[in-house]
């Protein structure tokens, strides 16, 4: 009898976990290890291992990842390294490190998008623009920070494609971190559906009993 109310408990679990949900997407920018803390020793960020592309205003240019230790007047979020932005210097490539910066999400298309800004060693204005695939604005946030704080923008419609980023008033010199896009149309198994379960499977088993007395 255990084991016939087991299997069946088992069995209603496995129907009620989510199919093809997709994982969320997390990128802290310490996923390749420590980083340089100078731009001249760094190439412009332009792809990451979560499917996700960077890009900044032309080619060549754009965020780089650096180390916190680059007197950027910040910690790093988490970890010791972030998305670091630098309007007058240039990087390994003679780039520049310059906004606006454009994120785009290859693999899917997601509800919420956030990212923490700072403007680190000044108080900063930042803005998140949010498009869908077609290339149609679906959301905006911005902040006024010095320290971190977060931007988030969220579609009904879970159509979000991509994300521009751009400091609008500042020293020209920034930093972002733990950028994350989340889908919560993945269908989770609500607590009534496991009370419910319990409640069946302890009635059944109490059927049994009573027909061996």
């Amino acid at each position: 009898m255990k084991k016939f109310l087991l299997t069946c408990m088992v069995f209603f679990l496995l129907l009620l976990l989510p199919v093809g949900a997709v994982a969320d997407i997390f990128i802290t920018f310490d996923e390749a290890g420590t980083a340089p803390t100078s731009f001249i020793e760094v190439f412009p960020l332009t792809s990451s291992s979560s499917g996700v592309t960077f890009s900044g205003p032309v080619d060549g240019h754009g965020g780089a990842i650096l180390n916190a230790g680059g007197n950027f007047g910040v910690p790093a979020k988490s970890g010791s390294n972030f998305l670091a932005f630098n309007r007058g210097t240039t990087m390994k490539n003679s780039g520049i490190p310059t906004d606006p910066e454009t994120i785009v999400f290859t693999t899917d298309l997601w509800k919420t998008v956030s990212i923490y800004a700072a403007g680190g060693n000044s108080m900063d204005t930042f803005l998140m623009q949010a498009f869908d695939s077609i290339g149609s604005l679906v959301g905006t946030a911005s902040v006024t920070t010095q320290g971190w704080s977060l931007l988030i923008v969220s579609s009904e419609a879970e159509n979000i494609k991509k994300v521009v980023l751009t400091q609008t008033a500042g020293d020209g010199i920034f930093v972002f971190d733990d950028l994350r896009a989340t889908d919560s149309s993945a269908p989770v198994a609500e607590p009534a559906s496991f009370i419910l379960l319990a409640a069946g499977l302890a009635g059944l088993a109490g059927l049994r009993r009573g027909r061996r007395i």
